[in-house]
């Protein structure tokens, strides 16, 4: 009797990751704490970077997306941001704005330029980072070859902040030699820091969430 080849069908495959945006591919997830973390640990700086083939031939840019910071106290004036490249932090002049709300009517905006040192990095957000119970809803980094993009926002359980959501940008000053700080076979990444004696923590609201753990999503937006 002959066998029915019909009978041998693979296993169904796992269901593929869902980017938050057609044209992007999941590259990793970058664990930052981990389940059960209640906040007795802080971190005075936060350091991702994308795996080392994700760079600007393969893709147009890379995305970092956070889940579940928070901050241990409410000492920072604002958040800063290092751009890195290929493990290294880049310390050439960044031009940058910040447009913020800064009130129910009002809408707050900087528009400067700092050098950030080897450490410390140039703000994206202005106004105190609220701590406990408002932690950062979300915070979207695009990092490209000119510079970077941020979309923020934080939350709180009881009545949300002066500054609680708004969008930065910065740009790459260009060295006399025409090279840019960020080069089409680098792979991008970068350093979150805090402007004074604050801390990142797992946000857990008063101990109510501590399994929700601080993570960091990497996509890369392709080219075709």
């Amino acid at each position: 009797m002959a066998f029915d080849l019909t009978f041998l069908k693979p296993n169904p495959p796992a269901p593929p990751v869902v980017p938050p945006v057609p044209g992007l591919v999941f590259l990793k997830t970058v664990p930052m704490s981990f389940p059960g973390f209640s906040g007795g640990t802080t971190y005075s700086t936060v350091t991702v970077d994308a795996p080392g083939d994700a760079n600007f031939t393969k893709y147009r840019g890379i995305l970092f997306r956070f889940y579940g910071v928070g901050f241990a106290n409410g000492a920072s004036s604002n958040l800063l941001i290092q751009p890195r490249r290929t493990g290294q932090t880049i310390i050439n002049t960044i031009n940058f704005q910040i447009n913020q709300i800064s009130s129910s009517t009002a809408t707050g905006w900087i528009n400067t330029s700092a050098t950030p040192s080897a450490t410390v990095g140039v703000p994206f957000t202005t106004g105190t980072p609220a701590f406990n119970t408002s932690p950062l809803n979300k915070l979207d980094i695009l990092m490209h070859p000119l510079g970077y993009e941020a979309d923020f926002s934080f939350g709180s359980n009881t009545t949300l902040y002066v500054g609680a959501m708004g969008k930065s940008t910065g740009t790459y000053a260009q060295a006399a030699n025409l090279l840019l700080p960020m080069m089409l076979k680098d792979n991008p990444g970068l350093t979150l820091s805090l402007s004074a004696a604050n801390f990142f923590t797992s946000w857990n609201s008063n101990s109510l969430n501590s399994d929700l753990p601080m993570t960091c999503d990497i996509y890369g937006y392709c080219i075709s």
